[in-house]
């Protein structure tokens, strides 16, 4: 599979789990994912080829798991800090600028090789 996440995902305003690991993707993830999806658990995009900035909010706050290694997203990490059931991140081989907040560096798993 190729291509690119569509905003259109965003309305799914159901979703639980979403992975796309490895399939070339390219382009930015959704604004709509970012603020509509408030149930998603895993948010799992290893292996593509996005990038631009993390659009993830206060209201994902069943969101839990983040993969996202070997993108090219950038930007801050910051916006993950208010994300309170956050447990696990994996952010490897994109281009994130700044330091880790301190909210980031007291996960439960976090890839130290970011």
């Amino acid at each position: 599979m190729s291509g690119s996440l569509i905003e259109e995902l965003g309305f799914l305003d159901e979703m639980r789990f979403f992975e796309t690991q490895g399939y070339d993707l390219t382009g930015t993830i959704p604004n709509s994912i970012g603020t509509n999806w408030s149930k998603v658990t895993a948010f799992l995009v290893n292996w593509n080829k996005l990038d631009g900035t993390l659009p993830f909010a206060n209201n994902n706050q069943m969101l839990g798991t983040i993969f996202m290694n070997g993108n090219n997203l950038n930007g801050s990490l910051e916006s993950l800090t208010s994300i309170k059931n956050l447990r696990w991140i994996e952010a490897q081989e994109n281009s994130f600028t700044g330091t880790l907040p301190q909210g980031i560096t007291e996960l439960e798993y976090l890839c130290k090789r970011m």
